[in-house]
């Protein structure tokens, strides 16, 4: 199971560059991000899958940032026109309720990773590898930041430098 870092910030120049200096000061490797306003446009949320989330909930804490950490499924999807369609038959076909999504190509050729938040991350994250669906783990992402190399054997794209 990943845990993704969810950030609520002002919606104003420079509170996103706070928060991505306070991961870089604690050497945490950002994978994906997501950044988007909401309601009225005074707050904004941003959506992070890092190579350390508790380092990262501690950094951002500091900093004085509102964070939390959520159990998300992170799974590779065929980089094709209705490559995310199966995916999504699975989760629906077996009752599980996709409640965010965002994708995002990935280094390795032809693949996408697409990040859901489900209502029932443990049961998405076991229908999904049933049905033959690559899912990635945060020991995954941990292990290769850790060693300073790519993903390797495991590789499912998620080694960007932010």
């Amino acid at each position: 199971m990943i845990q993704q870092v969810r950030l609520s910030l002002p919606n104003r120049p420079g509170t996103l560059e706070e928060a991505v200096r306070a991961l870089a000061r604690a050497s945490v490797d950002m994978k994906a991000l997501e950044v988007y306003a909401r309601g009225d446009g005074a707050k904004g949320d941003a959506h992070m899958i890092v190579s350390a989330p508790g380092a990262a909930l501690e950094a951002l804490r500091a900093a004085g940032l509102e964070v939390t950490l959520e159990d998300v499924v992170v799974v590779e999807v065929v980089d094709q026109v209705g490559g995310l369609a199966p995916i999504l038959r699975t989760l629906a076909g077996a009752g599980v309720n996709v409640e965010h999504l965002y994708a995002f190509v990935t280094r390795v050729q032809g693949k996408s990773l697409c990040v859901l938040t489900v209502d029932d991350p443990a049961r998405a994250e076991a229908l999904l590898q049933e049905a033959g669906h690559r899912v990635a783990t945060q020991r995954t992402i941990d292990d290769s930041t850790s060693r300073g190399e790519a993903l390797g054997a495991q590789h499912l794209g998620l080694d960007y430098i932010w």
